[in-house]
């Protein structure tokens, strides 16, 4: 259970900007990018993205966005509805749900958010799929065990079916 009550509802136009950014960027550091898994700095130990992973992380995350079939959830304090804490970013097929990215802010992380964001987005759902991994898969490895999966899923650009 979450420390911080929470409600749930729909991003606003503001709050899709800081999505797609905060995914992108996020995804870029993370060590499950298999995009830039080669690039690491040697003066900060730290991976790199490769010159072209914004360009193309861009594209898959606009495809993921425009689908009818994705639903976008942002976690919020009740007290506070305009503040975002954490969303994610989701698909229900049958019954797995698939996810591509699942976020928390900084400020609001080991609070137990996340998971109560994933929980909420799963209830219909008796599989977990993940698209993109971010840095706390490993926790969520932990909590789901062998009803999470991996997948890659392929991409196609906007506009195709």
């Amino acid at each position: 259970m979450s420390q911080i009550p929470l409600s749930y509802r729909q991003p606003t136009k503001e709050e899709l900007l800081f999505i797609f950014s905060s995914w992108i960027r996020s995804y870029a550091e993370s060590q499950h990018n298999q995009i830039r898994k080669e690039l690491k700095d040697p003066s900060t130990n730290k991976y790199q993205p490769k010159p072209d992973y914004f360009g193309y992380q861009h594209l898959l995350i606009r495809s993921i966005l425009s689908r009818d079939t994705t639903n976008l959830l942002v976690a919020v304090d009740p007290n506070l509805p305009s503040e975002l804490l954490a969303y994610i970013v989701y698909e229900e097929r049958g019954p797995v749900l698939v996810c591509h990215w699942l976020y928390t802010k900084h400020t609001f992380r080991k609070l137990g958010i996340s998971k109560e964001l994933l929980n909420h987005a799963k209830s219909n759902t008796d599989e977990l799929v993940f698209t993109h991994l971010g840095s706390k898969y490993h926790k969520i490895k932990n909590n789901y065990g062998s009803h999470l999966y991996i997948r890659q899923w392929a991409f196609k650009s906007p506009g195709e079916k």
